[in-house]
């Protein structure tokens, strides 16, 4: 409910400056170890209006991931937790986070998952890396089927340029409640 936010001073020194509710989440390693905890801080059910709301406590999550599910035969990745859970919501899917879109690329999945289901950001208003690194991953995944076995892979993206899965899902609940 109350978390310290940090932020850097013009002389460099850190302080905290308020408490915020977070959302705390373990990120694990391949071996199922965690490797570092990711914080949103959060205020009336959104992301603080800070500058760095979304922190990683320590680097080096290369291939990562925070693993809101076990995974099964069928496995869906998105970049940000809270598309990841959207996409669970709307799909039923057991759902990893990546915590960011270079990380997806590097994502490291269990070799008994079978059915990948790749949900990508749609950055066209931008640079493409949600699509980019999303279609990165599939690309890797289909060159390592020599040492995997086959595997499906299907990368998903919205339809409207800027939306996440996440920006699908509230407006999927926002049309219901009307």
């Amino acid at each position: 409910p109350a978390l310290g936010y940090d932020e850097k001073s013009t002389a460099g020194r850190s302080g905290k400056v308020a408490d915020y509710a977070a959302m705390l989440a373990c990120i694990q390693g391949p071996d199922g170890h965690a490797v570092t905890l990711h914080r949103t801080y959060l205020k009336d059910g959104e992301k603080a209006p800070v500058p760095d709301a979304r922190k990683v406590l320590s680097a080096g999550i290369s291939g990562g991931a925070v693993r809101l599910c076990q995974p099964a035969q069928e496995l869906a990745v998105a970049e940000g937790i809270e598309t990841a859970l959207a996409v669970h919501l709307a799909t039923g899917k057991p759902v990893w986070a990546a915590v960011s879109a270079g990380n997806l690329e590097k994502l490291w999945l269990p070799d008994s998952v079978r059915k990948i289901c790749i949900y990508a950001d749609n950055d066209a208003d931008a640079d493409f890396d949600g699509q980019a690194f999303a279609f990165a991953l599939a690309r890797r995944l289909k060159k390592e089927e020599r040492r995997t076995g086959p595997r499906a892979v299907q990368v998903f993206v919205p339809r409207q340029p800027g939306m996440d899965w996440a920006d699908v899902w509230r407006a999927r609940v926002e049309s219901v409640r009307r």
